[in-house]
């Protein structure tokens, strides 16, 4: 993540980097934007410099009189990040600054703007490293369990309980999905300071999609309670996905047929939930869903449920194809703002691309998952294509490079999904029902 230093007087210069930066797949942290709905500047700011894996400055000479610029670039000093200073205007660099800024070479964006730009993103990449991970030497699982990511070797030694107790649904909504290149385990953070709410994945069928977004709920509600989390999945494929999560006590309503009364009634449930929503933030005067989720531990006897509201799209060819006008709707819901307030969160799975993911799409995604799995033997000599299902991409906010991943399989039914004879689960039991079933007893009890 590339932390984004400016003055205010320079705001639309800095939006300006900043999209040319993220039309190149490089995540940007920039106030306010980035600061969540009621967000303390003077917390977020020095988190997000701490973590941040390069330090762009947009220089100016309104920047070195800026109260904040400065400061921030002081503590990024403090911190060794990687500096960049890309020097916007022709005025005198002040002697402070030019101390500051010893041995660090500028880009000047004075004349030629594009070729300015392409210096600043093969220097960011240049200074963070960021690689395809995928590109260097590793082995990754051919097998890889959703048991073997837990470190169990069954059920019984799975404690709820003790999972739950290390996870503060107000601070992060991190979950395990599988493992990466060095062996580490994959971690994905739905909070709005993590990798974000948002999410894309992308291949053809039989690659792992539908796969990812089970192993994903499953994570969601194993480490989160009812209270915390509400799943709604849209599965118009035929409601395989929502038959396979049935008896999670964190299941919302679902969409499974492709007619215009289910849809229109999926549609009714969301609209009254979001408003109801809204009204709680007002009663309660809070400012956005993780003030309520405190105000709620508080006092849960006068405070309603307001759990976090994740909706999946498994296939957002048939919605978005049949019932433009409903997607369209659907997709507003998760805009930034009630993402921030509501605690909203998408998931889009598709095998389609051109055409069906347009620009608003993909400015709202955070993170982004594609798999190496080809069906029409055109890469079959490329070292970064496999046949292996649930070998996938990721990029995230959290990590600078795009990791190359083996998600953990829930099921263990053996199947073949028409793949060659591969076989996507590993023994004769479903670890995800025996999971489904430990969570319904927990929340009974």
């Amino acid at each position: 993540m590339v932390f984004i230093s400016y003055s205010s007087i320079d705001y639309k210069t800095a939006m300006m980097i900043r999209n040319v930066l993220e039309e190149n797949e490089i995540v940007c942290w920039m106030a306010p934007e980035s600061i969540p709905m009621g967000g303390d500047y003077s917390n977020e700011i020095p988190e997000a410099i701490e973590t941040c894996d390069a330090f762009l400055l947009v220089l100016s000479q309104k920047s070195q009189l800026s109260n904040w610029v400065p400061k921030e670039l002081d503590l990024a000093i403090t911190y060794n990040k990687p500096i960049i200073p890309f020097q916007i205007d022709n005025g005198i660099i002040t002697k402070s600054f030019n101390f500051r800024l010893t041995n660090i070479q500028r880009i000047e964006a004075l004349q030629d703007l594009d070729r300015s730009y392409r210096k600043l993103i093969e220097r960011i990449k240049s200074e963070t490293k960021t690689i395809r991970s995928d590109m260097v030497s590793s082995v990754l699982p051919t097998k890889y369990s959703y048991y073997q990511m837990l470190n169990v070797d069954d059920i019984s030694q799975v404690n709820i309980e003790k999972i739950r107790a290390l996870c503060d649904v107000t601070k992060s909504l991190t979950v395990p999905i599988g493992i990466n290149s060095n062996n580490e385990k994959v971690l994905l953070d739905l909070h709005q300071r993590g990798d974000g709410p948002h999410g894309l994945i992308i291949g053809p069928v039989g690659s792992g999609k539908s796969e990812f977004i089970k192993t994903l709920c499953l994570s969601l509600c194993l480490f989160f309670s009812p209270e915390n989390i509400r799943l709604h999945i849209i599965d118009q494929k035929g409601g395989g996905l929502l038959h396979e999560m049935k008896g999670l006590p964190h299941l919302g309503c679902g969409l499974s047929e492709s007619s215009e009364y289910a849809v229109k009634e999926f549609t009714h449930n969301i609209e009254d939930e979001i408003d109801r929503r809204y009204k709680l933030l007002e009663k309660e005067k809070v400012s956005n869903i993780y003030q309520y989720l405190k105000l709620r531990k508080q006092s849960p006897e006068t405070v309603e449920s307001m759990p976090h509201l994740f909706i999946a799209f498994d296939e957002l060819w048939t919605l978005k194809v049949q019932y433009p006008e409903v997607f369209e709707k659907l997709k507003n819901w998760g805009n930034r703002m009630n993402a921030e307030l509501l605690g909203i969160h998408l998931l889009f799975s598709t095998q389609y691309f051109e055409g069906l993911i347009d620009d608003s799409i993909w400015r709202m995604i955070d993170y982004r998952i594609c798999s190496t799995v080809q069906r029409h033997g055109k890469h079959d000599n490329d070292p970064a294509i496999s046949n292996c299902p649930g070998r996938l991409y990721m990029q995230a906010r959290s990590k600078s490079e795009i990791q190359l991943i083996q998600l953990a399989y829930c099921d263990t039914e053996n199947a073949e999904r028409n793949l060659s004879g591969l076989e996507w689960f590993f023994d004769n039991k479903s670890q995800r029902k025996e999971i489904i079933d430990l969570i319904m007893r927990y929340e009974l009890d």
